[in-house]
């Protein structure tokens, strides 16, 4: 927590002391994801392939991975679900969790899913898939947060050192 006296201004204005501003660079997908679902004994193996774009230069962080099953009655055991995750009964859906995924470092995301009515290879195939994630440095959207800390003419210009 940082502590600053400005000088005193004639005006009774707000102060700007930071903005979001749009990157008219181009931004790359972030991550790629290929899953595939196949038969397996006691239910359907669900793979999936979970990597950076290589022009990503900082690692991805708390990547959250989820795969909604459209069967009501279909289940999974937790022991079942490889890396760190498990099955969310209310959501009807398999959740996977890496810490960090590193360019080039692909992870490998696997759980067996034991159906319920509906054929759960099917039920797998049609189940959309989620993914979210956190990066340190610019956001992957373009917003970046830009401090007005030393912009001409602001009252704030003084401080910047002790900023």
């Amino acid at each position: 927590m940082y502590t600053v006296s400005l000088p005193p201004t004639r005006d009774p204005k707000p102060l700007p002391l930071m903005k979001y501003v749009a990157s008219g660079r181009w931004r790359p997908v972030p991550v790629y994801v290929d899953a595939e679902a196949a038969e397996a004994a006691g239910g359907v193996r669900v793979r999936a392939a979970v990597e950076t774009n290589p022009q990503l230069k900082t690692p991805l962080q708390d990547v959250a991975v989820a795969l909604r099953v459209q069967d009501e009655g279909a289940r999974c055991c937790d022991k079942a679900v490889e890396p760190a995750g498990g099955w969310d009964e209310a959501g009807s859906s398999v959740k996977w969790r890496i810490d960090e995924l590193a360019r080039e470092k692909p992870a490998s995301c696997s759980a067996l899913v034991a159906g319920g009515g509906a054929p759960a290879r099917e039920a797998c195939s049609r189940g959309a898939m989620q993914v979210q994630f956190g990066c340190e440095g610019v956001t992957i959207t373009g917003i970046e947060l830009e401090v007005q800390v030393g912009t001409t003419g602001s009252p704030v210009a003084p401080a910047e050192p002790r900023l």
